[in-house]
């Protein structure tokens, strides 16, 4: 019997000290409120056109578009490595112009490959200034001259698609 009591004694003893430092225990939370700005990359394309010599055309004729793709506008550079194509988007076709692109470098112009219809894919790089030029020459053929081409018109814009290099 006294080792039963001895026994109920001890686990009082020690439910109440369990209890006693939990109650005791120095508990300490700090909550703190941070501010921080996060910035994403910034793309930056620059298209730079120049102007197209509104004259007739005639079947034999060639005219020349020069434009420029650039990665910086005014203090801001291309912050992100791109892919870009140049596409050449007919609103009008009714003339039969051929459309061939050339990159104009200080090695010569080189003629850009067609990948789905697009020109590219061509590299805009980050950090540094680019400011690529190029070339686009609109042919007709002079075997191609019937008259019902007469007064027709071709019109086209330039749109440039770009995706961020991973």
């Amino acid at each position: 019997m006294k080792s039963k009591i001895k026994l109920l004694i001890m686990i009082i003893i020690v439910v109440a000290v369990v209890c006693f430092v939990n109650i005791t225990r120095s508990r300490y939370m700090s909550e703190m409120t941070a501010v921080g700005n996060i910035d994403a990359a910034i793309p930056i394309i620059v298209l730079n056109e120049g102007s197209l010599d509104n004259q007739l055309m005639l079947p034999g004729d060639s005219k020349t578009y020069e434009f420029y793709v650039g990665n910086k506008d005014g203090t801001d550079i291309n912050e992100v490595k791109m892919n870009y194509y140049i596409d050449i988007v007919l609103t009008k076709n009714e003339i039969p112009l051929t459309y061939k692109l050339y990159e104009v470098t200080n090695n010569g112009e080189n003629e850009v490959t067609k990948t789905d219809g697009k020109y590219g894919p061509l590299v805009l790089d980050y950090g540094v200034e680019q400011n690529r030029h190029f070339k686009l020459v609109i042919e007709w053929n002079e075997n191609d001259n019937s008259v019902t081409y007469a007064g027709k018109q071709n019109a086209f814009n330039l749109k440039i698609n770009a995706t961020q290099v991973l």
